[in-house]
């Protein structure tokens, strides 16, 4: 009897502790979400959506590969693209997920969905979002060719 209560205790405070530990993401754990949720966003929307995704994917891809030639056009990039399936999209799932993704970078939107409080930081993973976003149109396209 002692034994299971003891057990029962260590399981609540691990599952208490490991809860801890995901809501403190270090940044290589963010950079991974990130990424696959930029993916997987592409990859499903393109799935949906084909003519609107391939724009998005443009505008992603010229966003990446201009980076060392412009000043910092990704957030630009992000704001078009999130501003396109949230008032294009029709799919509750792909809202859901934009949702989440501006939750985990930490920033916000005003009503014209201009980037609110963007930091050098915050700067970094929508740059990677944009980036990811961009390999997953183009994972996309390979799958319909």
């Amino acid at each position: 009897m002692r034994l299971t209560k003891f057990l029962l205790l260590l399981l609540s405070l691990a599952l208490v502790l490991s809860f801890i530990s995901c809501a403190q993401m270090t940044g290589p754990e963010k950079d991974v979400i990130v990424k696959i949720t930029a993916r997987r966003i592409a990859f499903h929307g393109f799935k949906t959506n084909p003519d609107l995704f391939t724009s998005l994917g443009k505008i992603a891809k010229e966003s990446c590969q201009g980076l060392s030639d412009q000043a910092q056009p990704a957030d630009i990039a992000f704001k078009v693209i999130i501003e396109a399936i949230t008032t294009k999209s029709k799919d509750r799932l792909l809202a859901q997920d934009i949702q989440d993704i501006v939750a985990l970078i930490g920033i916000k939107f005003d009503a014209a969905f201009t980037l609110l409080g963007l930091t050098p930081d915050k700067l970094k993973f929508i740059t990677l979002f944009v980036c990811s976003f961009s390999q997953g149109i183009e994972a996309a396209q390979q799958t319909t060719n």
